[in-house]
């Protein structure tokens, strides 16, 4: 029985962008020795053309989908077309960059949603820093650790606040 070549175009929905999905995936695909591309779509997808023997394939997509969790992917669709004519693909499988303008500000979400956690934590901070005041025992030198790292903490997501407000001025 010969083995048969086959080419899909592959979308893949949920959260795969900004966790190093498309490198997670072309490393698979290169253990692989599979030939294609990988990129993020502005929809929020993951588009990858992937070429190869038909089992191998149906190997990587459903490593794709068992073993991207462990990077927090969250899979909520994968829409797969066979593709019947001859691409001329790479002769590994690539990683192709989005746009840099789109990705700077892809992140810069991402990173501004960061710091709000950040802050809500650190007000859960200050919350056991009362507690902490109102304690009679005298407990102090687990919290005066703790109260440090907190101020620590705030002061580093004061700059990068100001980073990005300036990153964002330029863009």
């Amino acid at each position: 029985m010969q083995s048969q070549i086959k080419r899909y175009n592959v979308v893949i929905h949920g959260r795969v962008q900004d966790i190093g999905f498309r490198d997670m995936v072309a490393q698979m695909a290169n253990f692989l020795r599979l030939r294609g591309y990988v990129f993020n779509d502005v929809d929020g997808s993951v588009k990858v053309i992937v070429e190869g023997i038909e089992n191998t394939l149906e190997s990587f997509l459903d490593d794709i989908i068992n073993k991207t969790q462990s990077i927090g992917a969250e899979i909520t669709g994968m829409d797969r077309r066979e593709v019947s004519r001859d691409i001329d693909l790479p002769p590994r499988f690539v990683k192709i960059p989005t746009t840099e303008l789109e990705e700077i500000g892809r992140k810069l979400d991402v990173g501004v949603e960061i710091l709000r956690s950040m802050d809500k934590k650190l007000d859960e901070l200050d919350k056991l820093k009362k507690l902490d005041e109102l304690d009679k025992l005298g407990n102090l030198n687990k919290f005066d650790f703790l109260i440090h790292g907190q101020d620590r903490m705030r002061e580093t997501q004061d700059k990068m606040l100001k980073v990005l407000e300036r990153i964002e001025e330029k863009l």
